[in-house]
């Protein structure tokens, strides 16, 4: 089995991420997680039962090389915790997702990141404000972090693209699913400029109990956090 395979497996068990990463260390490959007999995962801490019974049903109903192709075809390639791509910062927050889906690239520069973040139903000066934030930010350096969302999210990544700089898009979606679909244009241009993540599998539909686990992604890659503008219940 491919290391790149054995991955893809690994994010369609279902496994919570503390698991998954935990296993990872233990067998120091995701290979060597699908290479184990079950005497050696159950001896993983917080490892039961159940979780190697879903390793074992995932083997039999994913085909990590369809998967894969899909993925080629969107121009998405995978960063699993251990690569040298994944973002360090993101590495270090608790609960890190194992692994991510990737259109453009997450370079070493990305360390120095700074999210921009507010409501969907934002005033005209709250959109203002956001992309001039973000545009002084890029012009200096930072890759502005946001989550592609209508509002303050999108003007903060337009506003990082208008002055050249690097931003990074986090999906509460599938790598093969755009939300909102009006920011199709806008994802393109940051995948040049940056990156499109996601932690989710291909065919995940952005239900909203996904994009709180989205955000801390979002800050999980940032030094720091701006929230432009949103109400007192926002996410």
């Amino acid at each position: 089995m491919l290391e790149a395979d054995a991955w893809l497996l690994l994010n369609a068990s279902g496994l919570p991420p503390a698991r998954q990463i935990a296993l990872v260390s233990a067998f120091h490959t995701a290979h060597g997680i699908f290479e184990a007999v079950d005497e050696e995962l159950l001896r993983v801490p917080g490892v039961e039962l159940h979780h190697i019974n879903a390793l074992r049903d995932v083997q039999v109903r994913v085909d990590p090389s369809a998967i894969g192709g899909k993925l080629h075809e969107l121009d998405v390639h995978t960063v699993p915790w251990a690569s040298e791509e994944y973002p360090q910062l993101l590495a270090e927050a608790e609960g890190a997702p194992p692994l991510l889906f990737v259109q453009g690239s997450l370079l070493p520069a990305d360390r120095q990141a700074v999210a921009i973040v507010g409501t969907r139903k934002c005033t005209s000066y709250g959109r203002q404000v956001a992309r001039r934030i973000a545009g002084d930010l890029a012009r200096r350096g930072f890759t502005i972090v946001s989550g592609m969302a209508d509002g303050i999210d999108g003007e903060a990544h337009v506003g990082a693209l208008e002055a050249g700089g690097r931003t990074v898009a986090i999906m509460a979606s599938g790598p093969d699913i755009t939300y909102p679909r009006s920011h199709r244009e806008v994802r393109q241009r940051i995948a040049v400029q940056g990156a499109v993540v996601t932690e989710y599998a291909l065919g995940t539909e952005p239900l909203r109990q996904r994009f709180p686990a989205r955000n801390r992604i979002i800050s999980g890659m940032s030094l720091g956090v701006v929230v432009v503008e949103a109400p007192i219940a926002s996410g």
